[in-house]
């Protein structure tokens, strides 16, 4: 049974890729092309957690925050409304989890609860309840996942005792079954950003790897070093796709960067950047608008949550999508 829901309304402000700031006075600003807006806060601040898209809604999974009991929360956002609800929380308590999304599930993996942990736990929105899942098989956290098709791939991460490492290993939902994947010419990273499109995952920047950028081939099980040019290294970025682009998007130390990918060209652009600088946030894509929301600036948690209307461009059929990764809304992908 879903609980209560939480609703914040407030006056909304419209940036402008010129930086000039402009009052929403009820004329629809938020259509105009390479902006950002704010929208309603998350009820808990928090950064490091796992974030999914279903059926538009927005599910933010975990993490950690300044009052550190909030490990388990599961708050769903729909940008609809505007509005906020709490839902069941998830039964292990952790942060620096990685979340994907087959067929309307969301599957909540790995993370660090005093250690590393290999948990997989899967949530089903509509039933609102979760069930324990196949644990992987290289406990690690703070590693980022790409879905394709309906398998997910747990990319990269830290081992305490080890470091930053290159493991690749991919999750069958319908069999409930790990096989580990290529790592060969993959650069060991954690905190990083993820984006899919035609079935090839794309891995951006990430602490131990800040100006790397790197295409995994899920077909050839392979990977492929493309360009960084224009790319602004750094770790604890998150990645959303759209229309066949990479936006990569924040990262540390509390950086506003909005930096786009294109695969078809092999070249970087900057973007309007994010009004609030911050690294460890979550990145969501929901009806052609990216969502940033949560994570941190210096020592504090933050509940911001500001959408980006990417440039009008021509429109991309993606096999694959994103944070991270939502373009099919009615089944979302997860990060």
């Amino acid at each position: 049974m879903r609980k209560s829901k939480m609703v914040f309304v407030f006056s909304t402000i419209v940036i402008l890729s010129a930086g000039l700031v402009v009052p929403n006075t009820g004329v629809s600003m938020e259509e105009l092309p390479n902006t950002w807006k704010t929208k309603a806060s998350m009820p808990t601040a928090r950064n490091h957690f796992g974030i999914g898209v279903v059926d538009g809604r927005i599910y933010v999974i975990g993490g950690h925050s300044n009052l550190g009991p909030d490990k388990d929360k599961n708050e769903m956002y729909d940008p609809e409304t505007n509005t906020w609800e709490t839902m069941e929380p998830m039964p292990v308590p952790r942060d620096y989890l990685a979340v994907g999304v087959v067929d309307g599930k969301i599957y909540a993996i790995g993370g660090r609860s005093g250690g590393a942990l290999g948990t997989n736990e899967m949530y089903d929105p509509e039933a609102n309840t979760w069930a324990t899942k196949a644990s992987m098989t290289t406990p690690r956290y703070c590693a980022a996942i790409g879905v394709v098709g309906d398998k997910i791939y747990v990319i990269g991460g830290w081992v305490p005792g080890i470091g930053s490492v290159s493991t690749v290993e991919m999750y069958d939902p319908s069999t409930n079954i790990w096989t580990t994947k290529s790592s060969v010419g993959f650069d060991p990273r954690y905190c990083f950003g993820v984006g899919v499109i035609d079935d090839k995952i794309y891995v951006t920047g990430g602490a131990a790897a800040k100006d790397s950028v790197q295409m995994y081939d899920t077909f050839t099980d392979t990977w492929v070093e493309k360009s960084n040019t224009g790319f602004t290294p750094r770790g604890h970025l998150r990645v959303g796709v759209r229309k066949g682009k990479v936006y990569a998007i924040g990262g540390t130390p509390r950086l506003q960067t909005n930096e786009m990918y294109d695969p078809q060209t092999n070249t970087w652009t900057t973007k309007t950047s994010m009004p609030t600088g911050r690294g460890h946030l979550g990145i969501a894509v929901v009806g052609g608008k990216i969502y940033a929301i949560g994570g941190k600036s210096g020592g504090n948690s933050l509940n911001t949550n500001e959408v980006y209307k990417p440039s009008a461009d021509k429109e991309h059929h993606d096999k694959g999508h994103d944070k991270e990764h939502h373009d099919k809304e009615p089944k979302g992908k997860g990060r």
